[in-house]
């Protein structure tokens, strides 16, 4: 009969390596939750009017200075900049502008983006203003040097009163986010081999055993 070490054998050695494996997983890296900054202050927005019939003037800034910060825990999810654009209406008539806002953002790494759209603002009498911003396109994607993407959008369809100031959202979604995407692999424990190799001596030494018994 097999002496209670050799029953073992086999089982227990599956299980010391399971749990030394499983001892030796790395939890997820926090580097996977990424913080992503836009430099406002290096961001721009470009207007030229492409046409004007009597006086023109519109005028766009971001409606806060510096850097803005957003930690995204996910893919997918949506990073809201209310009010961060305003656009003011300061005379009348028909004016058709070219519109070109530039985002640049400091981290994770360097990176840029460039939006282009076409704004028609339309005063009459001065008493109010309807303004139809149309982007070229929908999104605008960012990528950065280290495989995170996002996308941009930016609001538009805002009416605005003669001599006031009306202010646009900016949405940015993570698409992507490096390091959540693909796993890295996990390495195995250095001992991990030299532990396999004697539990697998253990293992025929008993083998042998049984057989000569």
């Amino acid at each position: 009969m097999p002496s209670f070490s050799n029953r073992i054998a086999r089982p227990g050695l599956i299980a010391v390596a399971t749990a030394l494996s499983l001892s030796w997983a790395e939890p997820v890296s926090a580097s996977a939750m990424q913080e992503f900054t836009l430099d406002i202050d290096q961001s721009s927005i470009d207007m030229q009017a492409r046409s004007c019939q009597s006086r023109c003037g519109v005028t766009a800034a971001f409606s806060q200075p510096g850097e803005v910060s957003h930690t995204y825990s996910e893919e997918g999810e949506v990073w809201h900049l209310r009010d961060i654009i305003d656009w003011t209406v300061h005379s009348r008539g028909k004016q058709v502008y070219d519109v070109v806002v530039n985002l640049f953002f400091t981290a994770p790494t360097e990176a840029s983006s460039q939006t282009e759209g076409t704004g028609i603002f339309f005063s009459f009498m001065g008493i109010f203003t309807t303004n139809h911003l149309s982007w070229d396109d929908w999104t605008t994607p960012v990528n950065f040097d280290n495989g995170s993407r996002l996308s941009v959008w930016l609001e538009d369809g805002i009416d605005i009163a003669l001599g006031r100031t009306v202010s646009s959202d900016m949405h940015i979604r993570a698409d992507r986010l490096a390091g959540m995407s693909t796993p890295s692999p996990v390495p195995l424990p250095p001992a991990l081999p030299a532990m396999l190799a004697v539990l697998g001596g253990l293992f025929w030494a008993g083998r042998g055993k049984r057989r000569t018994a």
